[in-house]
């Protein structure tokens, strides 16, 4: 008699495996579903935002990883966002160089730099105390 009562049970216990298996399998695949959507509207918003033109975004996507635009997408000015991925193709620069060149802000000192340097400011090169130390 006990051998009749575990056949029912090892077949309620197949089924209910089988229910487990298909409903895993469910999960993975809404998860990976998810997962497409969340970074095809991350790559959607960072078209938007960090690169509004397509031809800067197809040339600069050839030549910079994801995590170089993750670290563009925090700064606040377009400007500063074309000039660091410029640097970082330029100069074939790492995730990690990229990363302290914004920490050191080369894009505001370059920005600083060329006001000093505007054709119509004066250039303090030459000037007679520069000459007298000079010599």
């Amino acid at each position: 008699m006990k051998k009749r009562q575990n056949l029912p049970e090892q077949t309620l216990l197949t089924e209910i495996s089988t229910l487990i298996e298909h409903a895993r399998g469910a999960v993975v695949s809404q998860a990976n579903y998810a997962l497409t959507l969340l970074f095809w509207k991350i790559g959607t918003r960072v078209n938007e935002a960090v690169l509004q033109n397509f031809e800067i975004l197809a040339t600069l996507s050839t030549q910079l990883s994801w995590s170089h635009f993750i670290q563009l997408l925090p700064l606040k000015s377009s400007e500063a966002k074309l000039f660091y991925a410029r640097q970082a193709v330029d100069g074939h620069l790492g995730v990690r160089d990229l990363r302290s060149l914004i920490s050191r802000k080369a894009f505001e000192r370059t920005a600083i730099a060329n006001a000093q340097l505007a054709p119509n400011s004066p250039v303090p090169h030459g000037t007679p105390t520069f000459l007298i130390f000079s010599a």
